[in-house]
């Protein structure tokens, strides 16, 4: 079972691996990230890179048994509802079946 999170750059990678670390040696829950996909940077009209790596991971969803992926991006100078919803565009075209993410803190299944 695998574990994936698109990240914008090198440094959010490295941000969210010393969190995670920091979790798994503080509580008896281990979270277990497999890869971190990296799009070096997002411009704000163009979600190309996203919308490729998800095309990408739907590719291999099977075959490396992905079981959760995380999408974590910066605001930039979009409103957090801007970029929930171009967000919710890229995995809408890419996952069919997905319904419109309105929230942050909710878990979608596909």
């Amino acid at each position: 079972m695998a574990n994936v999170i698109i990240v914008e750059s090198q440094d959010d990678a490295a941000f969210l691996r010393a969190i995670i670390e920091h979790i798994n040696e503080s509580n008896h829950l281990t979270i277990t990230i497999v890869e971190f996909y990296i799009l070096d940077g997002i411009e704000r009209e163009n979600y190309r890179s996203l919308e490729q790596r998800l095309k990408r991971l739907n590719n291999t969803l099977l075959k490396d048994d992905i079981q959760k992926i995380g999408i974590v991006l910066d605001l930039d100078e979009q409103t957090r509802q801007e970029r929930l919803a171009v967000v919710s565009q890229c995995i809408q075209r890419v996952f069919r079946e997905a319904a419109r993410i309105d929230d942050t803190q909710k878990l979608f299944q596909l």
